[in-house]
This record gives C-alpha cells, sequence and structure tokens, in this order.
C-alpha cells in the first residue's frame, strides 16, 4: 500500500492531471468575464465539470504522451504552461499589484528552470522581461487602482523596509567581494577564528535572549498585554493550576474551555512551570525560551546537511535575528510558539530516520494546535518525492502512517470535536472564499479549486504582498532557489495559514502567527543553500556562480535590520517599566486585594493579572457593552475617567447609572464600582 502511495505520487499521472487543471485555468482565464477571475468568488463551473473536464485533458495529454510519442515529456509540457498561465495573467490584469505577485511566481520558475538546465530557460527570459514591460506600462498609465482590495498605497514603512532590503543586497555583495579579494574568508575560516566566531555568537545568543526576556517581562510587569491573547492564557493556566482544565471567561465572554475553540493539550507540557512562577510575566518568558529552543534542532539539521562552520554559524545567527521568530512574541504568549522547535525536530528526525522519536515529535506537533496538520503534511510530501534522503524511504511506511495517516485521523477528530462540543472550526478566516450561504471548510476548499486565478490574485493585496516581499528578503530569497520542485511543498503552510486568508494579522509581523512557516522557510533555505552549492572542504564553500553566499550574507543583513525596526519599542518598554516601576508593582498589590469569588469586570490590560478570578470578563467586549447586573465588581484604571470617549468609559458610566457606586476598595490607581445592595 504504502509502495503503491509512493509510486502514485511520483508517477506520470499526477503531472497529467496537474497539466490538465492548468488548461483548465488558462481556459477559464480566458472564458469568464475580468471580474470574475480577480475580483468576485463565483461559482462559473461546478466542481462536477471542472473534475471532467481535467479529467479530458489528462487522459488527451498521457495519450499524447503514450500513444503518439509527441516527444515532450509531460514535466516539459507543464512548465510550458505554467509560464503561459502566469504570463497571461499578467498581461491580462488591470492591477500592478498582482503583476508584481505573479512576477515573484515566474522568477522563482525561471531559477527552477536555470538550475536545471532546461532548454525552457531562455524562453521564461522573454516572459519575464514581458512581464516587467506590463508593470511599466501599469506604471506610466497610473494604474494603481484596480478596486478597493487591490489598492496601491506606498506607505513610509514600505519606502524603509523597501530600501533595507536593496541596502541589504548591495553590502551583502560588497563584504562578499571584498572578502574574497582580500582573502578574508579564508582567514575567518581557520581553526582559531572559527572558535572565537562561535563563542561571539553563543555570547549574542545568550545576552539577546536575555534581552527579549526582559523585555518580555517589562512588558506584562508594566501591563502593556492585554486581554487577547495574554489575559486568555493566563486565565487558562491559573484554571489548568487548580485542576480545572483551561477553562477561560475572556475568550468568548462565557465559561467555555480553550480546547472548544483550539485543541492545544501542548499546554499542559509547561504547565509545571507555570506552578513554579504562576504569572502572566512567567508565560513570556517561556515562549522565548521555547522559541529559541528551535537553534538545537537547527544545529542538528545543519550537522546532517554538512556545512561548513562558518556556514553553519551564519544559519544560526539567522535563525536567532529572523524578524518574524522575535517579533510573533510581540502580541504575548501562544501556544504557536511551540511549532518553531517542533517542526525541527520532526524534520531532523526525517533526515536521521528516527522513527519512535520522530512519533513523539509528531504527536507533540499535534497537540500544538487543530491546524499543524498543514505543517506535517507538507513536510511529509516533501520527503516522499525527494530521492535524496534514503533513510526516510526504508521505513516510509512508518512515515506514511504517523506523518499522513494519524494526522488526517487526529485533524479530523478535532474538528468534529470543535463542531459537536466546542465553540466550532474557525471558518471565518476563510470567509473570502465562501459564497453566500456557505459556512464550511469543504465549500471553501471546492471554491478555491474552481476559482484558480481569484485565489492566487487573493494573495496579492497589498500588505500581503508587503509581507511576502519582506518574509522571503529576511532569507534572502533563498526559499525561492530551488533546484527540485518538492521543496515548494514546504510552502504550503504559508500560502494557508497566512496568504490565503483576508484575516490581516496572520500577515502581521507582530502576531502570533509566523513561527511555523518561518521555520520552513528557513529550511527551505537551507535545501537552497545544500543543493545549489557546491561543497569542497570544511572551510572553503564554492557557490553555484558565486551567488548563494552573498544570498545568505543579504538575509543575515536584511533580517538585523528589520529586527531593529522593531527592537526600539521593546527598549521602550522595558525604560517605561523601570522608570514607573514602583507604581507598577502597586497597583499589581493592588489587584491581588481584589476578592477571588466575585464576578469582575475588568479593564484589557488588568485581566493577565487577576487571571485567578473564576469569573472575569473585559470591560471592552463583555455582554457586548451592555450592562450585566450580575457583575459584582468593575476594575478600571482611576484615569480612564478623564477619557470619556472611549467605550470602556461609556460601560463604566452606564454600571453606575444603574446603581453600582466607588468601592471602598478604591485606590488612586483602581476605580472600583460595586453594587450597592
Amino acid at each position: 500500500m504504502s509502495n503503491l502511495i509512493q509510486s502514485i505520487l511520483k508517477s506520470k499521472v499526477i503531472l497529467y492531471v496537474l497539466n490538465g487543471y492548468l488548461m483548465v485555468a488558462i481556459s477559464l482565464l480566458m472564458l469568464k468575464p475580468y471580474v470574475l477571475n480577480f475580483t468576485e468568488l463565483n461559482n462559473f463551473f461546478s466542481l462536477s465539470f471542472l473534475f471532467i473536464a481535467v479529467l479530458t485533458w489528462a487522459c488527451l495529454f498521457a495519450l499524447l504522451d503514450k500513444i503518439l510519442s509527441i516527444g515532450a515529456p509531460p514535466s516539459f509540457i507543464f512548465h510550458c504552461l505554467l509560464l503561459s498561465y502566469f504570463i497571461l495573467v499578467i498581461l491580462i490584469s488591470k492591477s500592478i499589484l498582482i503583476c508584481l505577485g505573479f512576477l515573484i511566481f515566474l522568477c522563482s520558475l525561471v531559477s527552477y528552470l536555470y538550475l536545471n538546465k532546461s532548454r525552457l530557460f531562455y524562453s521564461s527570459l522573454l516572459t519575464v522581461l514581458v512581464a516587467f514591460l506590463k508593470i511599466i506600462w501599469l506604471v506610466l498609465n497610473q494604474q494603481f487602482y484596480l478596486n478597493e482590495k487591490f489598492k496601491l498605497d506606498i506607505a513610509e514603512q514600505d519606502i524603509q523596509y523597501g530600501i533595507i532590503i536593496v541596502l541589504s543586497f548591495i553590502l551583502a555583495f560588497i563584504i562578499v567581494f571584498l572578502g574574497d579579494k582580500t582573502k578574508l574568508i579564508t582567514k575567518i575560516g581557520t581553526k582559531k577564528s572559527l572558535q572565537i566566531l562561535s563563542h561571539a555568537l553563543f555570547l549574542f545568543g545568550l545576552l539577546y535572549v536575555v534581552f527579549l526576556c526582559i523585555a518580555m517581562y517589562a512588558r506584562a510587569g508594566s501591563f502593556s498585554a492585554p486581554n487577547f491573547d495574554m489575559g486568555i492564557f493566563t486565565q487558562a493556566f491559573a484554571n489548568m493550576a487548580k485542576g480545572l482544565g483551561p477553562v477561560t471567561t475572556l475568550e468568548r465572554d462565557k465559561v467555555l474551555s480553550h480546547f472548544a475553540v483550539h485543541v492545544s493539550p501542548i499546554l499542559y507540557t509547561i504547565l509545571p512551570f507555570y506552578k513554579l512562577w504562576p504569572s502572566p510575566e512567567n508565560l513570556e518568558i517561556l515562549q522565548v525560551l521555547i522559541t529559541m529552543s528551535g537553534i538545537l534542532p537547527l544545529a542538528l539539521i545543519l550537522k546532517e546537511f554538512d556545512f561548513s562552520r562558518l556556514i553553519n554559524r551564519l544559519c544560526l545567527l539567522l535563525y536567532i535575528v529572523l524578524p518574524t521568530l522575535t517579533t510573533s512574541h510581540f502580541y504575548d504568549f501562544h501556544e504557536n510558539c511551540f511549532l518553531a522547535p517542533l517542526i525541527l525536530w520532526v524534520i531532523y528526525s526525517n533526515l536521521k530516520g528516527w522513527r519512535w522519536k520522530g512519533l513523539i515529535f509528531t504527536i507533540l506537533t499535534l497537540m500544538i494546535k487543530e491546524d499543524a496538520i498543514i505543517y506535517l503534511v507538507s513536510i511529509f510530501l516533501y520527503f516522499t518525492l525527494q530521492d535524496r534522503y534514503g533513510v526516510f524511504r526504508q521505513h516510509y511506511r512508518f512515515y506514511l502512517i504517523s506523518q499522513l495517516i494519524l494526522p488526517l485521523i487526529y485533524f479530523s477528530l478535532c474538528l468534529y470535536w470543535l463542531q459537536n462540543y466546542g465553540d466550532g472550526a474557525m471558518t471565518t478566516r476563510f470567509t473570502n472564499f465562501m459564497l453566500p450561504g456557505q459556512d464550511s471548510l469543504r465549500e471553501v476548499v471546492v471554491n478555491a479549486i474552481t476559482n484558480p486565478t481569484f485565489v492566487l490574485s487573493s494573495i496579492f493585496i497589498q500588505r500581503k504582498l508587503s509581507y511576502l516581499v519582506l518574509i522571503l528578503a529576511c532569507l534572502g530569497f533563498l526559499p525561492l532557489i530551488q533546484r527540485n520542485w518538492e521543496t515548494y511543498l514546504l510552502m504550503l503552510p504559508l500560502l494557508v495559514i497566512n496568504l490565503l486568508s483576508d484575516y490581516l494579522y496572520q500577515v502581521d509581523f507582530a502576531k502570533q502567527y509566523n513561527y511555523g512557516s518561518s521555520v520552513l522557510l528557513i529550511f527551505m533555505a537551507l535545501v537552497s543553500l545544500k543543493e545549489n552549492g557546491s561543497f569542497v572542504s570544511k572551510n572553503k564553500f564554492i557557490l553555484h556562480k558565486k551567488l548563494l553566499r552573498p544570498l545568505l550574507s543579504s538575509a543575515v543583513l536584511c533580517s538585523s535590520l528589520v529586527l531593529v525596526t522593531f527592537l526600539p519599542r521593546k527598549v521602550d518598554t522595558i525604560q517605561l517599566y523601570l522608570k514607573e516601576k514602583e507604581d507598577f508593582q502597586q497597583l499589581a498589590k493592588e489587584l491581588k486585594e481584589i476578592p477571588r469569588d466575585a464576578k469582575v469586570l475588568a479593564y484589557s490590560f488588568y485581566t493577565p493579572h487577576l487571571s485567578d478570578i473564576y469569573y472575569l470578563y473585559d470591560a471592552f467586549y463583555h455582554n457586548e457593552g451592555r450592562v450585566d447586573p450580575e457583575i459584582d465588581l468593575v476594575v478600571v484604571p482611576r484615569s480612564m475617567l478623564q477619557h470619556y470617549s472611549s467605550k470602556e468609559a461609556q460601560v463604566v458610566s452606564d454600571y453606575y447609572q444603574l446603581g453600582y457606586r466607588e468601592s471602598d476598595r478604591s485606590t488612586d490607581q483602581l476605580y472600583i464600582l460595586e453594587l450597592k445592595r
């Protein structure tokens, strides 16, 4: 059975089907009106009609290949069709953003054709030229606005990041060029120099982790962490510590297990550490340590790839300074932080041929959240279709069960649990792929399959395109430069988790959705270095056309410079905490005096410090802003009384009108209302 699945995945049948689908996509591009291709989801063709059309084309391609012997392998036809589709979209599109986005796809395909010495390479260069000419034409004709969704509005931050990207690449090429000319690279490659470099890297990494821990401690300690998501998780952990399970009233404004929203039993693995110091500060620090622990499996992967010691250290440094692995902490604790180390452990297990150890890491990854399946499936498909890691193929049946069948069963059970006993699967994140009256993931998948150009175009609204370019630039665009097509399968989570949804938090560097996609992109960069570079000795690294080394250097430079733009906010948080430390500590003591058996309505930024109260509600969200007569205490900052326009101030006023009056528990900092019975 396992051999059959592997042979099917690697057979020409898949290519015939893909070629058939591309022909249908091209046909839809030509037949459907412009708006139905790019801006409006529709059911122009049903799934059954599409299936018949794809099957017909696939059979035709198989017939041409088998019987008529046309002399062009299915892979060549696939590349021809893919080039044709990309250039047709660019030529038809009226949006600069869509053209730029598809140009990224096109450049990635060109690099693939070049690395594989395809006879289509020069033709692909011509398509790139045509794409550039189309973009120039759009600029000259000021076609910056297709509709509100694809509006191009360049902000100051976009210009700043654009300058950083360009400077990083220029500096990297200059540094590498001068390093070669002065033989500095050779000098750095000596044993003594590498030891000094290793010690410096360790010291920098340690100091940076300490800095992040202090910054996140200060964020929680200065009451800068709001209910979403810090209050939610601190309350869940507080109830877990009491043996009540991950119950929270803050997540959905009612008594509800967090597992009714996300199935995340992984949280129990750090519960013992939380019990030692039950506080929001502890969770913030644990998140930093969990994420940075990914350096260990990354170092082991680098050892397997047999890179030079200099390249190893650059790659480890890249992990430390990659912005998304730091900035994702800034929206406070989230279970997604476990993705960074565990995905790398799963990859390393596959490289080593570990079965039972690998199964443990697979199970732990599944325990993070119900959508962790997308990471495991993409890893499984990559290792299945590659021909370089023989140890994986030796135990293929085991990996088929553990990394495909088990995740699919677990995901199905999670969806069943959420749908029948929880708050439902979070399908609202994909409403942009739902027609009126639809609400299921199955309908999302069907609509995505039947609207290929709409799906791909939806990736290239400005916010998403900026995110994609920036995160790829922070990795020197190495993930796009691949010799083997199956490596691109590792970008599936980036596509599904980050880019397809119109929920823009998922393309925000400062939110928690970056961990998993980031480490897979790092691994793709390592694969690019491994497959496209020549390693002639442990101390010398010769790159394909002398390109990859500057790209790796630019990745480190760009990541560092982008990261620097985020860190001043953390420095400000530390300074704020140190400046008003006594006031913050006094406020924390006063909040501890609030009765734990009361039903409390609190200011959002107070909820993490009141998390051991069972009935705790956020003043901004509770009861849709209406007065809840069952509330015992309303706890807000006294300073809020000076801001009458805020929603929380209006809530306080409503409670006052109902008969709530200032409590004797009020302080100089706290304004507490209670119902005078």
